[in-house]
């Protein structure tokens, strides 16, 4: 091996250490592709109703587990309320589902949800712009309203 192709190696290998640092120091920044979809689009007899308080679209990002599959990525909840009754749609992987529940004097919503041939349970506690999220199979996620 001749100098030349020493130096070219260096500096291969000195690009690439950048690159890795670059992305080891950035690793906060990176987050699952934005959603191609509107939730709203999954039910439109939703968008033509009304809205009170809770109501409205929510976007976070969820990290749990579904049929022994780990992941993490963006969701969609398009909330509307009606007196103590919720019902809504969530949108994950371009799939919609629906989410049915009742809101408490305490602010928490208790609800069922179906989303890609699963289904469940699970509660939320509402704060002005922010739902805490929790559901019965371990996926946990903090929502924030979308700006209209």
């Amino acid at each position: 091996m001749n100098s030349n192709e020493i130096t070219l190696i260096a500096a291969a290998i000195g690009v690439a250490g950048s690159l890795i640092a670059a992305v080891v120091s950035n690793w906060h920044n990176i987050a699952p592709s934005a959603p191609k979809m509107a939730v709203e689009g999954c039910d439109q007899t939703l968008r033509a109703r009304g809205r009170d308080g809770l109501s409205g679209a929510y976007q976070g990002v969820v990290h749990d587990r579904i049929n022994d599959v780990e992941g993490t990525e963006i969701v969609q909840l398009f909330l509307v309320r009606n007196g103590r009754a919720v019902e809504g749609a969530y949108l994950r992987k371009g799939v919609c589902g629906k989410v049915v529940g009742e809101i408490g004097l305490d602010r928490k919503l208790v609800f069922y949800w179906e989303w890609a041939g699963n289904s469940g349970f699970g509660n939320a506690i509402w704060d002005e712009d922010k739902l805490s999220v929790a559901s019965d199979h371990g996926g946990f996620l903090v929502m924030y309203r979308r700006g209209e």
